[in-house]
This record gives structure tokens, C-alpha cells and sequence, in this order.
């Protein structure tokens, strides 16, 4: 994604490489954005200095007016009047 933000790719030569790499993949919640997260990223990249650390940005823009979400669900606006319609009536 164009706005994925890698805030750390660590040395990969073969000098550098002992001990294993590790990958950190941060996500962020709905409303925020991969940069929201750019402090928590760079704070865990100085304790991990051999690991990838990425913050990854979601795909849609968020249905509550700012930021991004991974998916569409029940916890939605477009969904809230369905489900609470579906509580009035109650089950049966």
C-alpha cells in the first residue's frame, strides 16, 4: 500500500544477518492511520534493532468521517440501524 510506512529495514548482509531477523507488523484501528502509529514503531525499532518494523495502513477510508479500516462491519454506522431494529423486535 502506498502508505504503509517501514520505519525500520534493518542491515541484511550476511556480516549483519547472525541471530535471525524479526519482522514487526503494527496495525492500526479504525479511524487512525499508519502514521498514528510512527512513534510506537520507532520506539519498538530501537529495542529491536535487527527487526523489520512496519506500520501498515488499511485499505478503505473509515465510515466514521477521518482515517482508515481494515473492514466494514456490525460495529459500522451503516450497519448500527439494522441491528439495533433487530434488538427492538427481539428474537422470534
Amino acid at each position: 500500500m502506498p502508505h504503509d510506512l517501514v520505519i525500520q529495514q534493518p542491515d541484511t548482509s550476511p556480516a549483519t544477518r547472525a541471530g535471525g531477523a524479526e519482522l514487526l507488523l503494527l496495525f492500526h484501528g479504525v479511524g487512525a492511520s499508519a502514521q498514528d502509529l510512527q512513534p510506537l514503531a520507532e520506539a519498538l525499532a530501537e529495542l529491536r534493532p535487527k527487526a523489520w518494523v512496519v506500520s501498515l495502513q488499511a485499505p478503505h477510508p473509515s465510515e466514521f468521517g477521518q482515517g482508515w479500516q481494515w473492514f466494514s462491519g456490525p460495529a459500522g454506522p451503516k450497519a448500527r440501524g439494522h441491528a439495533a431494529g433487530h434488538r427492538l423486535r427481539g428474537p422470534g
